[in-house]
């Protein structure tokens, strides 16, 4: 057996054979080094790692003096992920040939991989300063795999310096802003490089413009993008979320089909699916999406969390509120201070619910609070001053306040929406027909309005919610789209706190049974006395609903064509949440109109039979 035949079928990239031939070779002749040497660097490109690590090592330990040998050998430890190994057999290259940019390159990436930022920094402002940019494009590489993104900048900052006509730099280090969300840098970087390459940096400009909340720029970009590679499944999908974000839901599900297509094991692009699906409450079309996605990313959190909702909207509860711990929590949480998951006593315990999200989060799972005390436990309850007076009426409350606990003051914390997933198999709805929030005596006669009620129906009124709020473009309602309502004969109360809008205010002006508090309303305890006098509560999905449904007022929720997971399955027209709410929802995206001529024809019914036509 000839080592110089085997090597030429190594340049041939042979691999299996030049390797068979190495094989054969040290079956005759164990000590030929080159045969290890060779045998070794091909099973390394057929990515049998651990024999080509057996080879190489030996391949050194018969020719130390070999920096190539300590080179492949560092190359495969970084394969195998064996970072300090790596590092060590560059160390022993660089013994023998010091100035060898190849393994000081390798000692880099292992330098980054062991997150050794100080030693790698050094040994950078050594490297840049060589003649030669061989290999820094991996060292930025994998800087920005460990989320480096200030070194990955400033390697591709030394780059663009040294070759500015090279488009991939500029695309790269656009990529690298954008992480950083520098996204007009990110910009500039990609156009510098779409002049450079026309092909080049249109993902970039898509994704800043998108990031920068551009859709029409975005779209534009992604557009050329896909003209000049229909076969860019990352461009497929990320067009999709553009055209989501329009609420071009079925543009988007065109994209991400073509996405998959492409790449059926893309799990963010399943998920994409899914929540499309979602939105087109195609249920038991979603579920499949998460639960694929879910095996190729076990450890995703959205993936886990969109499956929640997925299960909520198909009325399965209480498998669905394992999968809802893995929602965002806002960064409310004490250090220090032992998280309750349910398992712990909480006899002559002290334990914090704390406020996480909206005002009707709080309002909705303010009802498990009591299944606190009952434990035994001492509660006290973290949420803004806006709720507190109310909460001052629910049944367990120990103590209200705004800041945060120490862990001086309790041992147990807990985020409000998690105490169904901590109730495990005793969770329930909470089926109580009878208010669980007792209101302010003092409060209720200082907001007892001041003529005598009338035999007309008094209706309080919201038609808008928290305008931070992501779903607001859908689930708002123009107050103009009310008014076949004020043609009833009823008496309606805005209870909003906020003062009317100018076009809002021409409304209330053409109708003199619409009125608007005289006295400013200064938190929830105030809108639950106005809610006390009102017959009826009608509101769109805010806060104003669930204090409604809360204090048992017959409430009608008026909800958009994808309402929100607590609304359950889409044909149901009352909740398990309030006994005392109906639900009004789209048949359509959009489509308010057949909501309120539904809401007036009830309200007409409720006027007649209560002796008025």
């Amino acid at each position: 057996m000839d080592i110089h035949a085997a090597f030429d079928l190594y340049k041939q990239q042979s691999w299996q054979q030049a390797w068979q031939m190495c094989h054969d070779v040290i079956a005759q002749d164990p000590q030929n080094s080159d045969a290890w040497h060779i045998g070794g660097v091909c099973l390394k490109n057929l990515n049998n790692l651990h024999l080509a690590r057996d080879y190489l090592v030996t391949a050194t330990q018969l020719m130390s003096h070999n920096w190539e040998t300590w080179y492949n050998l560092a190359l495969v430890y970084q394969d195998l992920e064996l970072w300090r190994a790596g590092l060590s057999a560059c160390d022993q290259g660089l013994l023998v040939n010091p100035q060898s940019q190849q393994i000081k390159i390798c000692r880099l990436i292992n330098l980054v991989k062991l997150g050794e930022s100080l030693k790698w920094q050094a040994e950078w402002q050594q490297v840049c300063l060589l003649d030669t940019t061989f290999g820094w494009d991996l060292v930025a590489q994998a800087c920005e795999q460990q989320a480096w993104y200030a070194q990955s900048q400033q390697v591709y900052d030394q780059l663009i310096e040294r070759e500015p006509q090279q488009a991939l730099w500029w695309n790269n280090r656009a990529s690298i802003h954008y992480k950083q969300n520098y996204f007009q840098q990110a910009l500039h970087d990609a156009l510098q490089a779409q002049q450079q390459d026309p092909t080049q940096g249109w993902h970039n400009m898509a994704a800043s413009w998108q990031a920068m909340g551009q859709e029409k720029m975005s779209l534009a970009c992604y557009n050329q993008e896909l003209d000049i590679n229909p076969h860019n499944a990352q461009a497929w999908n990320n067009r999709s979320v553009v055209y989501h974000a329009q609420g071009q839901i079925h543009q988007a599900l065109s994209d991400i089909n073509n996405c998959l297509s492409q790449n059926p094991r893309n799990a963010a692009a399943l998920n994409n699916r899914g929540t499309y699906y979602l939105d087109t409450r195609e249920y038991k079309l979603a579920l499949p999406d998460f639960r694929q996605a879910a095996t190729l990313e076990p450890h995703n959190k959205d993936v886990a969390f969109n499956t929640s909702i997925a299960l909520f909207k198909t009325n399965n509860w209480s498998l669905a509120w394992s999968y809802w711990e893995n929602r965002t929590i806002p960064n409310i949480l004490v250090k220090n201070i032992e998280i309750y998951t349910g398992s712990q006593c909480l006899k002559n315990r002290r334990i914090a619910v704390i406020h996480e999200q909206g005002y009707g989060d709080s309002i909705q799972f303010a009802r498990y609070i009591p299944w606190l005390k009952k434990q035994g436990a001492k509660v006290w309850v973290i949420m803004p001053p806006e709720l507190h007076r109310v909460f001052q009426g629910l049944q367990g409350c120990d103590h209200i306040q705004e800041t945060l606990p120490t862990p001086q003051q309790v041992d147990y914390q807990v985020a409000m929406m998690s105490l169904p997933s901590c109730m495990s198999s005793q969770w329930h709805f909470s089926t109580e027909t009878t208010a669980y929030f007792e209101l302010d005596a003092d409060n209720l006669l200082m907001w007892r309005p001041a003529k005598l009620k009338t035999k007309r129906p008094q209706v309080g009124l919201a038609w808008r919610g928290n305008p931070n709020h992501k779903n607001n473009r859908n689930r708002n309602i123009d107050f103009a789209r009310l008014e076949p309502l004020f043609a009833l004969p009823c008496d309606f109360i805005v209870l909003h706190d906020s003062p009317l809008t100018d076009a809002e205010q021409a409304v209330k002006n053409r109708h003199a049974n619409v009125t608007v508090l005289f006295e400013p309303i200064k938190d929830f305890a105030d809108t639950a006395a106005v809610i006390n006098y009102c017959d009826l509560v009608i509101s769109v999905d805010t806060s104003v609903a669930h204090l409604a449904g809360a204090l048992n007022k017959p409430t009608w929720c008026l909800l958009p064509y994808n309402s929100c997971w607590r609304w359950g399955h889409h044909d149901k027209t009352t909740t398990d949440w309030y006994r005392s709410m109906t639900l009004y929802r789209q048949s359509q995206p959009g489509n308010w109109l057949a909501v309120v001529k539904q809401v007036a024809w009830d309200l007409l019914v409720k006027c007649q039979s209560s002796g008025n036509s």
